[in-house]
């Protein structure tokens, strides 16, 4: 049963990767093949809540460069899967390749995070 949880759970072979009963771990393949949320079908959204991510944007906005903006905004940024991206449609603004901003400030709460509405949430499963 173990066995089988692993198969699934494990479909990279990660834990061969760190077992290989000679104590010589191949940690750079590990580390390469390792990733704890599927990063691919996933959005990386910038959420202006406080008025120095709103300068950043706005700087951004602005700037024959915007993607060097990308680390500065980094603390402002919250991942959400592809069906919230989906079920907000509308509510962001992309900024080219650069990033993606949270356009409607009624979705933010200082106390919560990014909230979906549970009516928009199951239009798009």
């Amino acid at each position: 049963q173990l066995y089988k949880l692993e198969d699934d759970f494990d479909t990279k072979k990660i834990v061969e990767l760190l077992s290989d009963g000679h104590f010589k771990f191949n940690f750079a393949e590990a580390a390469r093949e390792f990733n704890f949320i599927n990063s691919a079908n996933s959005y990386s959204i910038v959420i202006p809540y406080d008025d120095n991510a709103k300068k950043l944007i706005e700087d951004a906005r602005n700037s024959l460069y915007p993607t060097s903006f990308t680390r500065k905004l980094r603390p402002y940024t919250v991942n959400i899967f592809e069906n919230e991206y989906k079920a907000l449609a509308g509510a962001f603004e992309e900024m080219g390749d650069a990033f993606i901003v949270l356009r409607d400030d009624d979705l933010y709460d200082k106390q919560l995070g990014l909230t979906i509405p549970e009516d928009l949430m199951f239009m798009n499963i």
